[in-house]
């Protein structure tokens, strides 16, 4: 039976629910608090922490690509140099025109980040270096949470 695309991306799009939001700091902070006080004397490669950690970057990533994309120029120019495996045919164009699908949807379930350089996507559609991207996100995150002065 051949992939429906458009049944997973309606699932995708039902299961974030109507107030879908992307993984924050609480996320973060909630799996520090399990890691370090209910995991104690288990075995590191038993309490799945690094796959969580990656689970959470992967939502975060396809949520703000997703984000951008749908808001239009310049991203959904940009988003066009991005190597998306996307067959096109009629259900998806019927999808996209009717609204039940977005072409951020589309696009950022699309991707794949099974390496780490495909994490790069983000940086190019807000066209700056990735690692630029994670120093000023980092500054940021700084000032906002923890009143700390740039270094």
């Amino acid at each position: 039976m051949p992939r429906d695309r458009i049944a997973e991306l309606l699932s995708i799009r039902q299961r974030a629910g109507k107030y879908k939001r992307a993984p924050s700091k609480f996320d973060l902070e909630r799996l520090k608090d399990t890691w370090h006080n209910q995991l104690k004397g288990i075995d590191p490669t038993d309490e799945l922490i690094p796959i969580r950690i990656v689970t959470i970057l992967e939502v975060f990533l396809r949520h703000w690509i997703e984000e951008l994309i749908d808001r239009g120029a310049p991203y959904v120019e940009r988003a066009a140099k991005l190597k998306v495996d996307v067959k096109y045919d009629f259900a998806i164009a019927r999808s996209l025109q009717g609204g039940s699908i977005t072409l951020g949807l589309l696009i950022a379930h699309s991707l794949s980040f099974s390496q780490i350089e495909s994490f790069g996507v983000l940086g190019m559609l807000l066209a700056i270096p990735l690692t630029a991207f994670f120093v000023t996100a980092w500054r940021l995150a700084r000032q906002k949470y923890f009143s700390a002065p740039d270094a």
